[in-house]
């Protein structure tokens, strides 16, 4: 049986080498039982724009051949001004854990085909200077999972945030 291995990469077909060190210390070079699949996700990739059930924390669409799939989290802001542009990148989101925030904003991550390093703000758009912050937690997971679909099929930011992230 043959493993895939998705890859971003520019060659076509690409096999894995890997070195095994065996008896006596003897290294040698075997090919691996993974092949590579390559994806091109850019900021130019087409996406469609995919219906994400309300409190789903999931999201699926598909950007040119390659299916994308991703995670969201609602993230609580110090104050309303504190909303990050859309495409800001940190590696954690901290959440109101006791459940009393009112400025939530969206954070998108992708998990397929790759892992992206970073979380992505969905929350403020420099373009339009229109801020989409949530009043609750409960209102943030009824709609974030959409808008991280909906922004990889329109804002250029966001998507160069997310595929040029990688772990």
């Amino acid at each position: 049986m043959i493993k895939y291995k998705i890859a971003f990469c520019s060659a076509v077909a690409v096999l894995f080498a890997t070195t095994v060190t065996g008896a006596f210390g003897v290294s040698i070079v075997v090919n691996s039982e993974y092949r590579v699949k390559c994806v091109k996700l850019n900021s130019s990739s087409t996406c469609s724009t995919a219906t994400v059930a309300d409190n789903s924390r999931d999201w699926s669409t598909r950007c040119g051949t390659a299916t994308v799939k991703g995670i969201m989290a609602c993230g609580e802001l110090t104050n309303l001004f504190d909303a990050p542009a859309i495409g800001t990148k940190q590696t954690s989101v901290t959440h109101d854990t006791v459940g009393g925030g009112s400025n939530i904003a969206c954070w998108c991550r992708m998990i397929t085909p790759a892992l992206s390093k970073y979380w992505v703000s969905a929350a403020t758009d420099s373009d339009t200077d229109t801020a989409t912050i949530y009043v609750s937690e409960e209102e943030c997971f009824a709609g974030c999972a959409q808008r991280c679909v909906t922004l990889l099929n329109t804002n250029s930011t966001f998507k160069t945030a997310m595929f040029y992230s990688m772990e």
